[in-house]
């Protein structure tokens, strides 16, 4: 796979909302061939309303885990 490299501005990327069971969370996505890169804010006491198999590498920008 190669990896698209680039400078991006994510302020220019559109905000879209998904609610847990408790919190929410907003996602910005961008889109590659075979890759989805993501930039989330969490709300305070998010909690997910599901498990995800895949696994993820993360990146964790301010907070934590």
């Amino acid at each position: 796979m190669t990896i698209p490299f680039q400078t991006t501005d994510w302020s220019t990327i559109p905000k879209t909302e998904h609610p847990g069971d408790t919190g929410m969370a907003y996602w910005q996505t961008l889109q590659f061939p075979g890759l989805r890169l993501r930039m989330v804010e969490y709300t305070p006491g998010y909690q997910a309303d599901h498990w995800c198999q895949k696994g993820h590498i993360i990146y964790c920008i301010d907070g934590e885990m």
